[in-house]
This record gives structure tokens, C-alpha cells and sequence, in this order.
């Protein structure tokens, strides 16, 4: 495979043009679900719920790089860390709640110290049973990010939207509100090569089951 394969890019986090054009699909998304915000050029942070300029978000890739070193090599060279991680925007400005100071960066701080280091450790097998709440609340903390990322708005503004967001501030004790049971499920491993037939596998970080997707409605 060469650098012209059609999975090859060379974009980084902090290319200019990438927060650009997240920001903006994100705007778009932002002004349906809440059209009091259309021409105030901010949006809401998908955590804290923050109305906020582009200025003060930070891109934030969902998997954290630490997790995707144990990727196949050929997938490190030909594949950027941008796909394999999948990116979205977080605040990155101070945060306070109810007169707690949480992170001087924001959600994007906040995520980095509570819950990086157990989703490497669930990606990579180091936590083989999950069977206390940290790894479980981080995993949550991960699949609403996933779906945010997918769906946009409709994610963040649902009831077990907000549940997920409140958590995501909680990351040592269930919230009472959180379902008392649910299961899942790690089935699978990666391929053992990177192909034009499972190319699919290492271009996107996640996977969702559509034909049950509902879409949400704008919870104030």
C-alpha cells in the first residue's frame, strides 16, 4: 500500500482547518435544536452544556492516543491518528459548577485526568472484568462522546443525554438517576492486517446500529 491509498491522510489535531469545519458542522447542528442561539456564533459544550465562541473549545480525540499505540503497525503508518481515535470539540475554558471549581481547561482538561487512563487500560485488555464503577463510568463517558460525535444535538439533548453528561462530572459515583442494570458486551478482535477489504475496520473508530436510531427533542 502506498501514501496514495485512499485511507492515507496527513491532517493532525491541531490543524487549523479541522476545528474550523467541526466547529461549524457543529453550529448548524447546534442552531436546530436550539434556534435561540442561531446568530450568537457560539454553542453549547456537549458536557457541560456551556454556551461558548469557538475560541474556547479545544479538539479532543474521543479515544485517547495512548490507547491506539497497541494498533497494527501498518494501521499507525497509513491511517492518522485522528481517524482512529475520532475527534470532537470539548470547552477548554474554566469550569465551575454550583461554586465547585472542577478543571482550569474545562471538559477537555476534565476528560484527560478522570478517564483516559481506564479507557486505554479497558481498550487494551488490561481490565479484564469490570467490576468496579470508575471503568464503568469512563466506558459511558466514551460511548456518549461516540455519539455525539455521530448524531450531533440530538445526542446531548435527550433525557439519557443529560443523564450521560451529569455523570460525566461524577466520575467516582453513580448518579441516581443512571439505570440500575444494562449489559455489555466486548466481542471480537482487530485484523491481524490492514487491506482494501477491511479497510473500513481501521477509517472509523466506531460503529452504530441505525435501525433503531431515534432522534431526540431539545430538553431545556
Amino acid at each position: 500500500m502506498t501514501k496514495d491509498h485512499p485511507i492515507h491522510m496527513s491532517q493532525q489535531i491541531d490543524h487549523p482547518s479541522i476545528k474550523e469545519e467541526l466547529f461549524l458542522k457543529l453550529q448548524q447542528d447546534h442552531s436546530i435544536f436550539d434556534p435561540s442561539s442561531a446568530n450568537t456564533d457560539k454553542i453549547r459544550c456537549c458536557m457541560c452544556g456551556r454556551l461558548l465562541a469557538k475560541d474556547q473549545f479545544s479538539l479532543e480525540h474521543i479515544i485517547p492516543q495512548q490507547a491506539l499505540k497497541a494498533d497494527l503497525r501498518a494501521a499507525r503508518t497509513l491511517v492518522p491518528t485522528n481517524t482512529r481515535a475520532g475527534l470532537t470539540l470539548l470547552c477548554n475554558t474554566p469550569l465551575e459548577l454550583k461554586g465547585r471549581k472542577y478543571s482550569e481547561k474545562g471538559c477537555n482538561s476534565w476528560k484527560g485526568a478522570k478517564y483516559d487512563t481506564n479507557i486505554n487500560k479497558i481498550i487494551n485488555g488490561v481490565i479484564n472484568k469490570i467490576n468496579h464503577k470508575n471503568p464503568i463510568i469512563s466506558l459511558l463517558s466514551l460511548c456518549y462522546l461516540a455519539l455525539f460525535s455521530k448524531f450531533g444535538y440530538r445526542v446531548a439533548f435527550t433525557k439519557a443525554g443529560i443523564i450521560c453528561r451529569k455523570q460525566f462530572f461524577s466520575p467516582a459515583k453513580f448518579q441516581a438517576d443512571l439505570p440500575d442494570f444494562s449489559q455489555l458486551a466486548f466481542l471480537g478482535s482487530s485484523p491481524l492486517d490492514i487491506t482494501e477489504n477491511n479497510q473500513a475496520y481501521w477509517s472509523s473508530p466506531f460503529w452504530f446500529d441505525e435501525g433503531q436510531q431515534q432522534v431526540g427533542q431539545y430538553v431545556e
